[in-house]
């Protein structure tokens, strides 16, 4: 049996030194990132796109009349694969923060706003992670369910943000 993470119990995965084709690199990504962001990025992505959002990985904004819809996809920092998304909105100005620097709108993420949503959480105070073999096994119906909760509980929560 392989070495182990004392803290987690989970297998330790060798790292990669190799670029990520999606941004920054590799060295703190296990396969199991690698894999789901490629499956992101074929499969989730492009819906994104087709649905109004811009930006890059892991970054998207859209705009809806007065206000920005932001997605950000945030990983697991221990390599599993499992990531969040979250969901948060903005005036269409940006957003400006609690000591005052204001975010531009092509700047701004999901990570400075609150309140935000985890997709696929009951509401704002709780928790979802999409998991890695979810989407190992069935990436095509994991693909579908992460888009399907984003245009329903998504646009829910954003009408009401």
């Amino acid at each position: 049996m392989g070495a182990r993470d004392p803290l987690r119990g989970a297998p330790i995965v060798a790292r990669r030194s190799a670029p990520d084709p999606l941004g920054g690199t590799a060295e703190a990504m296990g396969d199991s990132d690698l894999d789901v962001r490629a499956v992101l990025k074929e499969r989730v992505i492009p819906a994104l796109r087709l649905r109004g959002f811009r930006g890059s990985f892991p970054h998207f904004r859209r705009l809806a009349g007065a206000k920005l819809e932001l997605v950000t996809f945030q990983f697991d920092k221990w390599g599993s694969g499992n990531f969040v998304v979250n969901l948060a909105s903005c005036p269409s100005s940006g957003a400006v923060m609690a000591w005052g620097e204001h975010i531009p709108p092509g700047r701004v993420t999901a990570y400075h706003l609150h309140p935000r949503l985890r997709l696929g959480a009951r509401d704002a105070e709780s928790d979802h992670w999409f998991e890695y073999s979810a989407f190992a096994s069935d990436a095509a119906a994991a693909s579908e369910n992460l888009l399907r909760l984003l245009d329903t509980q998504g646009a829910t929560w954003w009408r009401a943000a």
